[in-house]
């Protein structure tokens, strides 16, 4: 080492680069038992028959006894607390719908994907304008996470906008990061060849609570038919 060396500053080391945690890393936090409810819905799912490649529709989780569980221990607790019946039983079906995306992304092997933000910005460019029957998934449930501020942005607009309708919406801080979970369902009325898309937003704020949920589906072959609607969270 030369003398010029040993009296230069030391240097500063950078900061570790942290990941943003994901929808299901959130609601793990809140639900720490999570992880082995889905392992153990996923157990009964196969002892009853299920094949693994397979999608689990919503309809089906009535019938998986380790969600059940979860939700109406959720749904008691909350009552327990002073929350009104009505609210009590809207939050566990709120949990039920997280929960859904969570176990059909377990059943897939959990493939999650980051997207960095030169392709985010290269994906708001981009018109979407293909028929439902052109559009195949790589895979039946996986998951994309978001962090950068072009898709943040258009978060915290979609949020906004949904201040007419909540005044909740109007004072909630700026996104910190969107978890995608998209998951391959029936085509409905298309038939047995269609394919419906089913996509579940989640919202991290990083304020520690749930993450705000807004769905999407798309339903139909040949068109781009949606319903949506934006839940607010227990907090």
């Amino acid at each position: 080492m030369s003398p010029d060396e040993k009296n230069d500053p030391p240097r500063a080391v950078p900061a570790a680069h942290t990941l943003p945690l994901t929808a299901l890393e959130l609601m793990t936090r809140r639900f720490p038992e999570l992880p082995a409810v889905l392992s153990a819905a996923i157990e009964e799912l196969r002892a009853g028959g299920h094949v693994d490649g397979t999608v689990v529709a919503s309809d089906r989780m009535i019938d998986v006894d380790a969600v059940q569980e979860l939700l109406s221990e959720f749904g008691r607790e909350a009552f327990e607390r002073g929350a009104d019946r009505v609210d009590a039983v809207s939050d566990a079906n709120m949990l039920g719908t997280h929960t859904w995306h969570f176990l059909n992304y377990a059943l897939q092997r959990r493939k999650l994907f980051w997207v960095d933000e030169s392709l985010a910005w290269m994906l708001s460019q981009t018109r979407l304008d293909i028929e439902g029957r052109a559009l195949r998934l790589p895979f039946r449930s996986f998951a994309l996470v978001f962090a950068d501020r072009v898709a943040l942005d258009l978060v915290d607009a979609l949020l906004r906008a949904n201040a007419q309708l909540d005044e909740v919406f109007s004072t909630l801080p700026r996104a910190a990061s969107l978890t995608v979970h998209v998951t391959e369902v029936d085509g409905g009325a298309g038939g047995a060849e269609a394919m419906g898309i089913d996509l579940g937003f989640f919202i991290d704020l990083g304020d520690g609570e749930w993450p705000y949920l807004t769905a999407a589906s798309s339903s139909s072959p040949t068109t781009t038919s949606r319903r949506s609607s934006i839940a607010t969270s227990p907090r």
